[in-house]
């Protein structure tokens, strides 16, 4: 009954959130998030509402080892391409994870929508990194087009190794807009979290 009751307001939220236009900087859990907390995996695209589900896989409840650490990526975005999620959506995100790991700030600005989306963005690279600090991106949890916002989001677990003696897991949500100009997706909003 309190699942039932913390998903309605969920969708509440998330609804109030998109009629709002403010989802991007949003730290409430989308439908695609709620979906994959409830641990579906889902390889054919579904559709709540205006959101269109490309891909959900549980969030993983296992706590991180420092002993299974490997900095990297350990997902290919390419698996995923089908639908709106296309091969050259994948490899924006895909750079962007490495230009994470590699700390490249030439690399990570490469795909950003406009100057804002830089400076939005800016925080995170920065944010508690310090020398022997590394990353690794583990898995893709979610994969959504908002019809309503015209927004993709990429969702994935990613590890913080802090100098060999710590673990965080985190969650990073990109979002991605169309650049109208252009005609191209490109990285508009990153929440790690």
């Amino acid at each position: 009954m309190r699942f039932q009751k913390g998903m309605i307001g969920v969708i509440a939220a998330l609804s109030i959130v998109i009629a709002s236009g403010c989802a991007q900087e949003s730290k409430i859990p989308d439908v695609s998030q709620a979906e994959a907390s409830k641990g579906s995996t889902n390889s054919s695209t579904d559709k709540i509402g205006s959101t269109t589900i490309l891909y959900t896989k549980e969030f993983s409840q296992e706590r991180p080892d420092l002993s299974n650490f490997k900095e990297g990526v350990s997902f290919d975005l390419s698996d995923h391409v089908k639908d709106f999620f296309t091969q050259d959506i994948s490899d924006k995100v895909q750079n962007n994870m490495k230009a994470i790991i590699q700390h490249d700030e030439k690399k990570f600005k490469e795909n950003m929508l406009d100057e804002e989306s830089v400076k939005f963005n800016m925080h995170w690279f920065n944010y508690k990194y310090e020398a022997g600090v590394k990353f690794e991106f583990k898995e893709v949890n979610t994969i959504t087009y908002e019809q309503d916002a015209k927004r993709i989001q990429v969702v994935a677990t990613f590890l913080r190794n802090i100098k060999d003696e710590e673990i965080e897991q985190e969650i990073m949500t990109y979002s991605l807009l169309e650049d109208k100009d252009k005609g191209t997706w490109l990285i508009a909003t990153m929440d790690g979290n």
